[in-house]
Order: C-alpha cells, then sequence, then structure tokens
C-alpha cells in the first residue's frame, strides 16, 4: 500500500507553513499537529512514511512523544526528524534515541525536499516485504541453498534439508551449540538462531581451521562459517545485514553438555534442518510482532 502521509508536529506556524509547501510540491499529504499529545492520537488512525516534531513543545515534548509511538508495536522502528532550535538541552535523551535524526533550526526547503524523498524512497522498498508471512517464506526459501552448500562445503558431504515443526510457544531451544544473529529486515526484528550438533560443529571448524579441534576455537569457526552465508542470503531478499540495537551475533556452548538458549520476546515462527552423516544444524526465525 503506497503511504503519502507525512506528521510535521511544531508549535511554530512558519514551520508548518514551510513543510505544507513542500509537501504539496512533491505530491504528499501533510498532516500538522501543534503538540506532541494531538500528534499521539492521530497515530490510532493514521499511516505514515515519517514524522518531524520538535522538541521543545507543550503537554508532550518531542522525546516523549517519540516513546509513546515507539511502544506500538507497528511504529517500534518507525523514522522520526527532529527539529529543534535548543537541541542541548536534550543533548543526553536523544542519544539513546534510534531511527531518529536530527536537524537544527532554522532549515531550508532543499533540506526538507531531501529528507522527504529519502523516506519516502526507504518506506517504498521495505513495504514490499511489511507482510509478515510473505518475509519469513522469503527468508525461508532463500536460507536452504545457501544452508547446503555451507555444509557441502565445510564438510565434502551432501546434506539434505526440511521444514522444522516449531511450537510457537515455546521460549527455550536445546542444543550443543548456538549462533544467534539479531537483525533488522525491512523494519521488522529477525533473530536467526542456529543450533548445531556438535559432531557437525565439530566438522565445520575442520573446514574453517584444518586438523585443529580446540573446543575454545569451535564458536569462532562457527562464526566465520555462518556470516558469509547469512550475508548472501540477505543480498538475495534485496537487504543488507543490519544487526538490532547494535547487538552483535554471539555464538556458545560446549563440547559436553546440550545448551540451553532462552528467549524473552518474539515466537519461533519458521524453521529448517539441514543435516548430513555429521549432524544437523537447524535454523530458526524468531519474529517479535
Amino acid at each position: 500500500m503506497e503511504i503519502k502521509n507525512v506528521l510535521v508536529v511544531d508549535d511554530d506556524e512558519a514551520i508548518l507553513d514551510l513543510f505544507n509547501l513542500v509537501g504539496k510540491k512533491l505530491g504528499l499529504n501533510v498532516i500538522v499537529a501543534e503538540d506532541g499529545n494531538q500528534a499521539f492520537k492521530t497515530f490510532g488512525h493514521m499511516d505514515y512514511f515519517m514524522a518531524i516534531t520538535d522538541l521543545n513543545m507543550p503537554k508532550t515534548n518531542g522525546i516523549e512523544l517519540i516513546k509513546k509511538v515507539r511502544k506500538i508495536p507497528k511504529f517500534r522502528n518507525f523514522p522520526f526528524l527532529i527539529i529543534t532550535g535548543n537541541l542541548e538541552d536534550f543533548n543526553s535523551e536523544v542519544a539513546f534515541l534510534e531511527q531518529v535524526e536530527i536537524k537544527e533550526k532554522p532549515i531550508d526547503k532543499e533540506y526538507i525536499e531531501d529528507i522527504f524523498r529519502k523516506n519516502l524512497k526507504i518506506h517504498d522498498e521495505n513495504a514490499k516485504l511489511i507482510n509478515e508471512k510473505e518475509l519469513l517464506n522469503l527468508i525461508i526459501e532463500n536460507l536452504t541453498g545457501p544452508s547446503e552448500l555451507l555444509l557441502k562445503v565445510m564438510t565434502k558431504s551432501t546434506p539434505k534439508t526440511e521444514q522444522v515443526k516449531v511450537k510457537k510457544k515455546n521460549q527455550f531451544l536445546s542444543s550443543d551449540y548456538f549462533a544467534v544473529f539479531p537483525c533488522f529486515i525491512a523494519g521488522n526484528k529477525i533473530t536467526f538462531v542456529f543450533s548445531f550438533e556438535k559432531s557437525l560443529a565439530l566438522q565445520i571448524q575442520h573446514g574453517v581451521i584444518p586438523n585443529n579441534s580446540d573446543p575454545d576455537k569451535t564458536p569462532t569457526c562457527l562464526l566465520k562459517a555462518i556470516t558469509p552465508m547469512l550475508i548472501k542470503v540477505f543480498e538475495k531478499i534485496g537487504q543488507s545485514l543490519d544487526y538490532s540495537n547494535n547487538n552483535q551475533p554471539v555464538v556458545f556452548g560446549n563440547q559436553e553438555k546440550p545448551t540451553i538458549y532462552t528467549f524473552d520476546y518474539g515466537e519461533i515462527h519458521k524453521g529448517i534442518k539441514t543435516y548430513n552423516e555429521y549432524g544437523a544444524m537447524n535454523i530458526y526465525l524468531i519474529y517479535e510482532a
């Protein structure tokens, strides 16, 4: 669905007029609000491709508005542009806001046009993958080939792949090794969880470092093997590998006893199992709605 609505929140009529002028030039529908409370109410019945807000406003300021909007699941990664003449008063809070650009007043028409065009393009590109079911199916389709290639190259043995039946209510997984990649794809937070049986993990380690069986090296070897594969998957679906909230991938486990991986948010929506004579690698997609 094409969305041409943009929200501008400011109590300065000159600023509102300027955004309206540029918006009309680009064929956009500019919705204006004079304070944060009025703006927040519109999110219940309007869809926007971005919002612009002043920081220093009565009732609800810009930071409070952003935090309130971000509590709504569908707007968790919604883009904001902050415009203000008093940025120094908010530096500590603004620094922790994600998906936010900051611009000090005064601003000109050229800058507004550029920021509108950029965010509209990003929204239109991401909208192609917004449907949760289609997105997850697309990822699974593009995971199968690379996962089989990974095992074939690393173990010199031809693998097979099958769907994994998952219990969506489960909040934990059990295996010998885990590699966890928390990512953003088209504005959706999806965590890729790879699990490995220890025999397969060891063979992959040998593929990365020949004749090396040091258990301390196993997590690093798994990470080196998986990362290029995942980058290729992202390229196939037209995305770049973007780790969520600066969370880097982690690999953990051991060869002595099974490891438990627990997660507090999201549900397991999809899973595949790629296996050969050395063991199995399961890949789970945990979608945080």
